[in-house]
C-alpha cells in the first residue's frame, strides 16, 4: 500500500490466494502461487502510483488491523484520523473501491481462517478473537465470505 497499490486488488490477490491455498498439493504448485503473487503485488504498485488519500488511508487500515477484534465502528476509525464518518467513508469508496465494513470484515475472515488452524481453539473463542459476539452470526457471515463454514475450512487444513 505505500507503494500506491490499490487496497481493493490487493485485498482480491490475498483474498483468493488464502482461499485457493487449500487445492495446492505440491511444493512445485505453491512456488507457482507465489511467484504469480508477487508478480500481481508488484504489478499492481507499478500501475497505482497516486492514491489521493494514501497516508490517511494507510493510517485507517493500520487502526483497522489493529483493532478487529473490538466492535470497531466507521466512526472509531474516522476519529483515529480526525475526519468525518461520512468523508471517511466516500473516502474509502473513492479510492479503494470498497465500503469500511467490507474492508473490517475481509480483515475478519483473513484471521479466523488463521485461527481456525488452531484445533484447541472453540468456534466462540474464534468468533469473539475476530470481534464478533455470536458464533453463529461468525459462521454465517464466514460462509457468506469464504464459500464454506468455518467447521468445514477447518476440516480441509492439514
Amino acid at each position: 500500500m505505500e507503494g500506491g497499490a490499490r487496497l481493493e486488488r490487493m485485498l482480491g490477490l490475498n483474498y483468493e490466494q488464502l482461499t485457493g491455498i487449500l487445492s495446492i498439493v505440491s511444493f512445485d504448485e505453491l512456488c507457482l502461487m507465489i511467484r504469480n503473487v508477487l508478480d500481481s503485488m508488484l504489478d499492481n504498485v507499478y500501475e497505482t502510483r497516486n492514491v489521493k488519500n494514501a497516508d490517511t488511508l494507510s493510517t485507517v487500515l493500520h487502526y483497522i488491523r489493529e483493532n478487529f477484534s473490538r466492535q470497531i465502528t466507521l466512526d472509531d476509525a474516522a476519529h483515529s484520523v480526525y475526519l468525518s464518518p461520512f468523508y471517511l467513508s466516500h473516502t474509502f469508496k473513492d479510492e479503494l473501491g470498497i465500503t469500511f465494513i467490507e474492508y473490517l470484515t475481509r480483515v475478519r475472515m483473513e484471521e479466523a481462517m488463521k485461527m481456525l488452524a488452531d484445533k484447541s481453539l472453540s468456534m466462540q473463542a474464534i468468533a469473539e478473537g475476530v470481534g464478533y459476539d455470536d458464533a453463529s452470526y461468525f459462521s454465517k457471515v464466514f460462509k457468506k465470505n469464504v464459500g464454506v463454514t468455518p467447521n468445514k475450512y477447518r476440516m480441509r487444513l492439514p
